[in-house]
């Protein structure tokens, strides 16, 4: 067990000097990219028929109902892709390092629907560990598991897992990083 949990390590490690430097080539999977079109797509045609609805000679309180609902949803997905953004920004410009998960949970997240949350552990620095804590996108994380962790130099708190996000990084070469 010990001697298969330092191969993997030392696998982490051999992709970490092949990623280029910064700043890197960053995508999103192909599941998010179809989820992404589809809510746009969806997002213009419903603020299209808003337009057209108010544009009409009387408004009933089902519009402003309808317009108050697409202003929340608007604040809702522009707080999400906030995030993503940044994490995307912190994957193109960070350091990486290899990580250990230190927990691994299931959280209920709606009727029957859990998901995997994880916490894990990296070093900056001889004696510096810092805990990080992200939902596990790839399913397969557990604890003492190596990962690949990406964090900013000068704000340590600001970091991501590459299996905790939507975003894949890519070697000079054009092949992927593996979380």
């Amino acid at each position: 067990m010990t001697n298969k949990k330092n191969i993997d390590r030392q696998f982490f490690v051999n992709q970490i000097t092949k990623i280029e430097s910064a700043p890197r080539k960053v995508k999103l999977d192909r599941t998010s990219r179809a989820v992404l079109a589809l809510l746009i797509t969806f997002y213009l045609v419903w603020i299209a028929e808003s337009l057209i609805r108010s544009w009409g000679p009387k408004k009933d309180l089902g519009d402003v109902i309808f317009t108050g609902f697409l202003l929340l949803i608007s604040v809702y997905i522009a707080a999400l892709a906030t995030r993503e953004w940044s994490k995307r920004n912190l994957l193109r410009n960070g350091v990486f390092t290899v990580g250990t998960v230190v927990t691994q949970k299931k959280v209920r997240v709606g009727r029957g629907k859990s998901k995997s949350v994880i916490t894990y552990n990296f070093f900056v620095g001889p004696e510096t560990s810092i805990l990080g804590t992200g939902d596990d996108h790839t399913g397969a994380l557990k604890e003492n598991y190596y990962l690949v962790v990406c964090y900013d130099p000068e704000n340590m708190a600001k970091n991501v897992a590459l299996g905790c996000t939507h975003w894949r990084v890519y070697l000079a070469n054009g092949n992927l990083v593996e979380a």
